[in-house]
């Protein structure tokens, strides 16, 4: 089943999403406040973060409520790195530039106890010289509750004003006014963006001779675009020797050029000259022929179709572009930024002789084919005349001595590719349309017209980019390759720009003026959206009365297109959206430029990686209705189309049907206890379910309860937190309970078996195997009516004499049993002197008589031949001990009072010692260290080893672990190079994660010094005092200062601050070097 995936967003007004409602690539819009939000990755680091674009000039009106906060200054304010480190946030985005509307009223809530001792003020300038409050209320303290600072904007509001703190510089940014006229004088150089002047906004013939200058590159050159001079706006007789980029020749010389775009005068030869090799017909498959007739002809390239052509006629070089939808640059408030008045802005016409400076119009601001006859400050001639220079400055028509002169292209060339030559005379060139790319031809107007066909592509692209301007650099390289400019979003200190301040080639992204030092710049790539194709991008030019435009798509809603005029982000409020149709509730403005981007999702039935060896696949084949989670090439994990999820398997008979083995954290969810558990695959001896001890891992392995195939048959085990096999049931095999009591019919058993309460008379029957050898015997215990019945002795008479036996039980082979040899079985034929079998358990007890003093002592004692003694077990009553040895020089003795210790002997010297408190001390009876440790370890020699641990393979191993009531805090772990102390950093055991902290102040307040330990006065170390470094790192000094214990400091918990304060000393260094080399030029 395919899958559509949809924009998301929300029309609660201060909804903000979270990295668990927005993944990476995917794009959300608040509808009711107009946000736009991306979640976006941090580099060098385990998260993400949210980032928001606030909308610039809402168009709406009345009372607008702001929320300020305080925070600590990141790279994402503009005053980053200057004045207080802390910075104001509205609405949640750190220092953003404010366009306020007038007739708006906006309320700035600083009642967030952030904003404590830091009140927020209006200013003329950011220095705070001059405080502005016409139309400002204040009203409490700020960071106490109901404090608000409102301003009530009107056409008399200063067009920039500045929110700061009055009490701490550079908090805040700044704030423009916007406004529908642009004062007088406010347009200088400076807000003019280069080649943002073409011809549309130059008036015919209003450009004469004091306009263009010898020196043809002026200062003021920059802000004409490119090719923007063309034949109408130059008055005529005003292009003359002076203004044309030649140096003057002599009298009676012609204007020739050299073929590479350097004209010079030169004295015609007696034969003249004549271009032998030219191409005289351009051919486009499918389209006429353009073939020059005359020598004179102009071949007239013409873009459309979302196409622009540039020349450079100094180079020769022809430039085609494909740029779908060109836009204005946007005018944020009536105080225009530096370069922020582009060719959108200006009326067709609106840029007269007045308005450009004398020397302005240099040689890359005339189009080509711009200057003609009647532009040049010379009278026409007749045909076949040349234009000559009588060395003076004046140029006139004149009557070449002989020949014809024909100028035309021999060569072609393509930046990287391979020139094209015109062979001969009649040469033809041919243009050929690749992908995305349509030429067509117009033979009676010499027209070849390039436009560009293309829709943006499938590919699942999608990327931002982070730079920050500095003043000079215009180009930044992209993560990818991008096909043109509609598939991206590009946004200056939060602004969005326009596609016609910016190109893009491959990954290389060039804006027409470098961004101004210290700006924010944020690119989105979006080619082929988040799993759907590229963004539809449509485009008109306001004329204050159309109200529509069509989208060229049909989105799912107003939430999938973002829409702008002259750059300004609209609330969807302010529009509407009917199938491919967006209409307006107000024309917008004539003149305005208007640009919708819709994002465009498609159905998918795979999402894969670059190799497509990892991907999730709907519907293998046709409408089979199932899902398919593959990696590394093979398929994982199978939702069929029943709902069942097969893990292994590629036919799931279950809701879950797993082959392979299963380990899960915990099981019993909503039960007590939760305790980890193990389903594992079985073999021929395997363990299939486990239930482990909590706080177990695969390390450790501590089964409470375990069903486990031995060799075909079953076992139910069930073990103590020490692990030992209290209860086993078996099949096949010995079962027992070895954990406690058993009792049957109670829950307080007060004995190794109790049984208790019955159904009839009697309260436990034990039966014969009915096969006549025996004299069944019941043996009844005291009823619950008081009265004891209880049967006796009985011999049992086998059919051979050694088959007689006596037993008390109920029949001859249970109970107690004695042979006719004197064997004596307890629950079972005995097959030795004395033999003792019950599978319920075995007590065995040795009571001496309290009356006879002195003899209490209990032992039971082992001898050969007779003679010789070789071990002994039992009680030493006079010690207040329990003996067990194996003969005099081994032993192990448990005290029998509370207060006595376990000691554990070898060759008559103790070895081990378990207190009455459960310390343990091995090779030494007292503390070797400080008291109170639960284990004392006596090295046996100097020199030699305390503990020697032995991993049998050659891989990973854990060979101690250190826990605490929270789980694992860390491991001695080997590999096969080494060892490794390891303490656990695993991001469940954190919370409160914050990167941007300061590292350099805790480096400077450290003290290394230089040392030697008393014990060794020969060596000279280098490290800290742990009391000195504890006021600083607290967290990696154990003890206190003239604590019984001496202090320890962990040196590896200072690595994260010396990488923290390497890491900003880098920043620091980078920053100045860039300083250093802009200082140096």
């Amino acid at each position: 089943m395919a899958q559509t995936v949809k924009l998301k967003r929300s029309n609660t007004a201060g909804t903000i999403p979270t990295t668990s409602n927005l993944a990476l690539g995917e794009v959300a819009i608040n509808t009711k406040d107009g946000k736009f939000f991306i979640r976006k990755h941090v580099d060098g680091s385990t998260g993400d973060a949210i980032h928001a674009y606030a909308p610039q000039g809402i168009n709406a009106y009345g009372t607008q409520e702001l929320v300020v906060k305080v925070v600590t200054k990141t790279t994402a304010h503009p005053n980053h790195g200057s004045g207080s480190s802390s910075g104001y946030t509205v609405q949640g985005l750190e220092g953003p530039f404010l366009a306020l509307i007038p007739g708006n009223t906006y309320k700035f809530d600083v009642s967030d106890s952030t904003n404590s001792s830091h009140p927020f003020r209006f200013y003329l300038d950011a220095a705070k010289a001059t405080a502005y409050t016409t139309g400002v209320t204040t009203n409490g303290s700020a960071g106490n509750s109901g404090a608000y600072v409102q301003i009530a904007v009107t056409t008399s509001t200063p067009q920039v004003l500045y929110y700061q703190c009055s009490s701490h510089s550079l908090m805040g940014s700044a704030a423009y006014v916007a406004s529908d006229a642009i004062a007088a004088n406010a347009v200088g150089t400076a807000q003019i963006a280069q080649n943002s002047i073409t011809s549309a906004e130059i008036p015919n013939n209003s450009i004469g001779a004091t306009q263009i200058s010898a020196a043809v590159l002026a200062a003021k050159q920059d802000n004409l675009g490119n090719n923007s001079i063309t034949a109408a706006m130059i008055s005529q007789n005003t292009v003359g020797i002076s203004e044309l980029n030649v140096t003057d020749g002599s009298a009676n010389q012609v204007l020739t050029t050299d073929g590479s775009g350097t004209l010079s005068f030169s004295t015609v030869s007696g034969g003249g000259g004549t271009v032998s090799e030219a191409f005289k017909t351009i051919s486009v498959s499918g389209q006429s022929n353009v073939v020059a007739d005359g020598a004179t002809d102009t071949l007239t390239l013409a873009g459309s179709g979302g196409m622009t052509i540039t020349t450079t006629a100094g180079t020769d070089t022809v430039t085609f572009s494909s740029s779908t939808t060109p836009a204005d640059d946007s005018v944020v408030t009536a105080k225009i930024a530096d370069l922020n008045v582009t060719a959108g802005k200006l009326a067709a016409n609106s840029v007269t002789s007045a308005k450009i400076a004398t020397d302005a119009v240099g040689a890359s601001e005339i189009a080509a084919n711009s200057v003609g006859i009647s532009e040049l400050n010379v009278s026409d001639g007749s045909a076949n005349q040349v234009l000559t220079t009588n060395g003076s400055g004046t140029l006139s028509f004149a009557n070449p001595s002989s020949g014809t002169v024909t100028e035309t292209f021999k060569t072609i060339s393509v930046s990287g590719q391979d020139n094209v030559v015109a062979d001969a005379a009649t040469d033809t060139l041919t243009f050929a349309a690749g992908s995305n790319m349509t030429i067509t031809t117009n033979a009676s107007s010499d027209t070849i017209t390039f436009a560009s066909s293309g829709g943006g592509g499938s590919s699942s692209s999608f990327a931002k980019n982070t730079f920050t301007g500095d003043g000079s650099d215009t180009t930044f390289t992209l993560t990818n390759s991008i096909s043109n400019e509609d598939n991206l979003i590009v946004f200056v200190d939060g602004v969005y720009q326009a596609d016609n301040v910016f190109s893009v080639s491959g990954t290389t992204l060039t804006f027409a003026t470098a961004p101004v030092n210290g700006r924010l710049i944020e690119v989105f790539q979006l080619e082929g959206g988040i799993v759907g194709s590229a963004p539809v991008i449509a485009t008109m030019t306001g004329d204050g009365s159309d109200t529509t435009l069509s989208l060229g798509t049909t989105p799912n809603s107003e939430n999938s297109t973002f829409v702008t005029i002259d750059g300004v982000m609209q609330h969807k409020s302010t529009y509407s959206v009917s199938g491919s149709t967006l209409t307006f509730s107000t024309a917008p403005p004539n003149g305005t430029a208007v640009e919708a981007i819709t994002l465009v999702n498609q159905t998918t039935t795979s999402l894969q990686d670059g190799d497509g060896d990892t991907k999730i696949q709907l519907e293998e084949s046709s409408d089979e209705d199932k899902i398919r989670f593959d990696t590394a090439g093979s398929e994982r994990v199978i939702i069929d189309n029943s709902g069942n999820v097969g893990i292994g398997t590629s036919s799931p008979a279950e809701k879950l049907d797993v082959s392979g083995d299963i380990k899960a954290t915990k099981i019993g969810a909503g039960i007590s206890p939760i305790v980890p558990c193990e389903i594992l695959s079985t073999g021929a001896t395997s363990t299939a379910l486990r239930v482990l001890k909590s706080g177990s891992d695969d390390s450790t392995q501590n089964n409470l309860f375990s069903v486990t195939e031995i060799s075909g048959h079953g076992r139910l085990s069930i073990h103590d937190t020490s692990q030992n096999e209290d209860i086993r049931f078996d099949s096949n095999g010995d079962s027992y309970f070895n954990g406690g009591d058993v009792g049957i019919g109670t829950t307080s058993p007060s004995g190794k078996l109790h049984v208790s309460g019955h159904t009839s008379s009697i309260a436990s029957i034990f039966e014969s195997n009915g096969n006549g050898d025996t004299v069944p015997v019941q043996l009844k215990v005291k009823a619950n009516n008081g009265t004891t019945s209880t049967q006796g002795l009985y011999g049992n008479a086998g059919s051979a004499a050694g088959d007689n036996t006596i037993s008390l039980g109920s029949s001859g082979t249970s109970g107690v049993i004695v042979d006719n040899v004197g064997k004596t079985g307890i629950n079972t034929t005995p097959d030795t002197l004395l033999h003792l079998k019950d599978t319920g358990g075995i007590e065995l007890r040795l009571e001496a008589d309290s009356n006879n003093a002195g003899q209490e002592d209990c032992f039971i004692r082992f001898y050969t031949d007779g003679k010789t003694q070789e071990g002994i077990a039992g009680m030493d009553n006079n010690n207040s001990s329990t003996l067990f040895s194996t003969n005099t020089e081994n032993a192990m003795v448990f005290g029998t009072v509370s207060n006595l210790p376990t000691i554990f002997a070898t060759n008559n010297t103790q070895r081990m010692q378990i207190d009455s408190g459960g310390s343990i001390f091995v090779n030494c009876t007292t503390d070797v260290g400080s008291s109170g440790a639960l284990m004392e370890l006596n090295n046996k020699s100097d020199g030699g080893r305390v503990i020697n641990t032995k991993d049998n393979g050659t891989g990973s191993c854990n060979h101690i672990t250190f826990n605490n009531n929270n789980g694992q805090v860390g491991r001695i772990t080997t590999s096969g190079s080494g060892t490794s102390f390891v303490g656990s950093s695993d991001y469940r055991m954190k919370e409160n994660i914050v990167y941007d902290w300061d590292a350099i102040t805790k480096v400077k307040n450290l003290k290394p010094a230089q040392f030697n330990f008393k014990t060794n006065t020969d060596e000279l170390v280098e490290g800290f005092i742990a009391h000195e470094a504890q006021s600083v790192v607290p967290y990696a000094v154990v003890g206190d200062k003239d604590g019984e214990e001496m202090q320890g400091m962990d040196y590896g918990k200072l690595t994260a601050i010396l990488t923290k304060a390497i890491q900003e000393l880098s920043v620091k260094l980078e920053a100045a070097e860039a300083r250093i080399t802009k200082l140096e030029g």
